[in-house]
């Protein structure tokens, strides 16, 4: 499962910006993306 999720991040990520807004990933996204993806691969991390 946690696969699928991982997929669709960076599924929707791409889509919205290179797909629908045709324009690069913002720095701050992709900051965040990475933050969101350390919290959830482990859980005990006090970013």
């Amino acid at each position: 499962m946690l696969s699928f999720a991982l997929m669709g991040i960076a599924d929707f990520i791409a889509k919205r910006y290179i797909l629908w807004v045709d324009s690069k990933i913002p720095s701050y996204v992709i900051n965040e993306v990475n933050r969101i993806l350390e919290r959830i691969l482990n859980p005990e991390c006090s970013c």
